[in-house]
This record gives C-alpha cells, structure tokens and sequence, in this order.
C-alpha cells in the first residue's frame, strides 16, 4: 500500500515540479495513472497542507501567464470557470488585481505587434480589429478607451 502511496506522490511533485497545478487539474491527472481515489486525495491533502499544492498560487500563475499571452480578463475568466471548474468568485480577486495592472498595456502592446495591418482610419478595418479582440477576451470598455486615447 505504501509503495502505491509512494509513487502517487512521487508523480504528483513531477507535475508539480513542472507548474502549478490546481487541486482538480493534478488530481484528473493523477487518475489518469491511478486507479485509488482515496490515496490520490490523501497525497492531494498531504501536498495542499505543506503548500506544495495551492489553487491561489495556480491562479496566480495562469492569470499572468494568459495575460502575457494576449488574452484578455473576459477570456481568463471563462476559461479558468469553465475549463479549471473554479468558480467566479475564487478568480475574481486575482483577476481583478492582475487584470487592472496589464490589461490596457498588453492591449496596445497587442494591437502593435499582431493587428497593426489594420487601417483604424477606415470603420470597416476599426470594427474587424474590435471584433477580434473581444474575441481574445477584452472588453469592450478597454478596447473603446484605448481607441479614445489614440483619437
């Protein structure tokens, strides 16, 4: 029993020795090799109560790493709730935070280096552009301030 135990673990810190992991993530994981559910939430308890494993540092993470990827908070958010399975009230907070620092940079950082085909003159070129950054997750109230700024 212990050797199962053992080697649960010892795939668990692999995968955490790579990124942070969610409790749900690490353990789908881990039942993917596994077939103990019991042992696989004493590992999962054991690693959350020596803070190996942490759902906040897991958001903190994946919130930075998609914002730097050019995803915007709209996007994050859907897919942490509906992808990750937290819930709207457990992303928020760390959202809100990050969000509020890069979204408006990473926008016009966004618009420079991917979309600066675009000829904002025109409203046709202008429309497509705002489409297909509500589409990688910006607000519109981001997107329509930004474009205020540059007129």
């Amino acid at each position: 029993m212990d050797t199962i135990l053992e080697k649960i673990k010892s795939k668990a810190l692999s995968h955490l020795s790579r990124r942070e992991h969610s409790v749900q993530e690490l353990r789908s994981k881990l039942s993917q090799h596994f077939n103990t559910p019991d042992l696989i939430e004493r590992v999962l308890n054991e690693l959350a109560s020596s803070q190996l494993l942490s759902n906040s540092r897991f958001l903190e993470s994946r919130i930075r790493h998609r914002l730097a990827q050019g995803y915007g908070a709209l996007k994050i958010m859907q897919e942490l709730t509906q992808s990750h399975g937290f819930k709207k009230s457990e992303v928020s907070p760390f959202l809100t935070e990050q969000a509020a620092e890069t979204e408006e940079s990473e926008l016009a950082r966004l618009i420079q280096k991917k979309y600066a085909q675009f000829k904002l003159d025109q409203p046709q070129e202008k429309a497509k552009l705002i489409q297909k950054l509500q589409q990688r997750g910006f607000a519109y109230s981001t997107i329509k301030r930004y474009f205020d700024q540059k007129s």
